[in-house]
């Protein structure tokens, strides 16, 4: 295993642990259909992933992952002083710009023989956190301020981390 990978893995696991768990719970506090709320949400996650196409090449991989990730930190930051809709914005467009950023990464930073297993674990992650997100937030909505500013701190911790040890791999050639 790649050792290199687990702050994106455990930055996964976080994300969609908050996406998951917002994505099955917000129609019903926007008082809106399944079907708007997904179009809302995915549009948003769609452009930060466009976002991310775009600045990978010209910026790099890390500052890429590391602006996502840390406007994600931002976001939850401020679950409490935003309107609902601009959080959920924000945080989707950002998660849009972490996920193709990350993925992008992790398949980059492993050889060949393995690259199929370390991207699989990857994306294990986030299912995982997503599973336990969506699980727990009947639990969570007594305190959501809290779930989320902790969510927010740790995936601030994990943009310094990727800040200091993530290996940037734009430009070099696959192994």
């Amino acid at each position: 295993m790649n050792w290199r990978i687990l702050p994106l893995g455990f930055q996964q696991f976080l994300l969609t642990m908050a996406l998951a768990s917002l994505a099955a719970y917000v129609p019903s506090y926007l008082h809106i259909t399944t079907e708007t709320s997904g179009v809302i949400l995915w549009a948003s996650f769609g452009t930060g992933s466009l976002s991310a196409l775009v600045m990978l090449d010209k910026m790099g991989r890390k500052p890429v992952t590391c602006i996502g990730c840390g406007s994600c930190t931002l976001s939850l930051l401020s679950f409490n002083a935003l309107p609902l809709t601009l959080f959920l914005f924000w945080l989707w467009f950002s998660a849009g710009i972490v996920f193709a950023s990350t993925f992008t990464t992790l398949a980059e930073l492993t050889e060949t023989p393995i690259r199929g297993r370390e991207v699989g674990l990857g994306f294990f992650s986030g299912r995982l956190g997503g599973a336990l997100g969506t699980l727990i937030f009947p639990l969570i909505l007594y305190d959501m301020p809290t779930f989320f500013i902790t969510l927010g701190a740790l995936l601030g911790i994990i943009s310094i981390t990727l800040s200091v040890y993530l290996m940037e791999t734009r430009g070099t050639e696959l192994r």
